[in-house]
């Protein structure tokens, strides 16, 4: 059952109390309006739950997506490829356990593994920045001797662009 019965009853007990309040003549409006509201209240949060669990299903495609797309035709320039959507439904998934609503699969997946996903966020954010720093760094003189040893160190960050995904068990090993 939701949650939210719980503390749409809390008033409705003091009420149950202090039945003096309910014996005047106008405290029958009240309550019936009390009522109307709750049940108001409690559609619009199954409502709004059952959109959050359709909006979850989308987060699959995230999950399966390589860590690292290529971006650019000409110059194919490395990007991490994090949906910002994993913060935001971890934010939620505490938010709807707290409710002690159902949570989806997929939710639970990200919810679990954040730690997992963050760090390895964290790690090929910081990777890849170091690589873009030193390959901007290195004079234009020196990058026609240096370009085998690039595309060495492009190539070890092949597997991100391929088939190492958010949820594989290999990113432990990134970094």
């Amino acid at each position: 059952m939701l949650c939210s019965n719980r503390r749409l009853e809390r008033p409705m007990l003091y009420f149950q109390e202090k039945t003096k309040v309910l014996e005047r003549e106008d405290a029958r409006p009240v309550v019936q309006a009390y009522n109307g509201l709750a049940k108001k209240l409690i559609y619009f949060e199954i409502l709004f739950h059952d959109a959050w669990v359709k909006q979850c299903s989308s987060i699959y495609d995230s999950l399966e997506a390589p860590l690292l797309t290529l971006r650019g035709t000409i110059r194919q320039e490395m990007v991490l490829n994090f949906d910002p959507f994993f913060r935001q439904i971890v934010d939620e998934t505490e938010i709807i356990r707290k409710l002690d609503l159902e949570i989806p699969d997929v939710a639970q997946i990200v919810y679990y593994r954040q730690d997992r996903i963050f760090a390895t966020y964290e790690k090929m954010k910081g990777l890849l920045d170091k690589f873009i720093y030193v390959k901007s760094r290195i004079p234009t003189d020196l990058s026609v001797l240096i370009r085998a040893l690039l595309k060495r160190v492009e190539k070890s960050f092949m597997p991100g662009v391929t088939n190492i995904n958010w949820t594989s068990f290999k990113c432990d090993e990134v970094g």
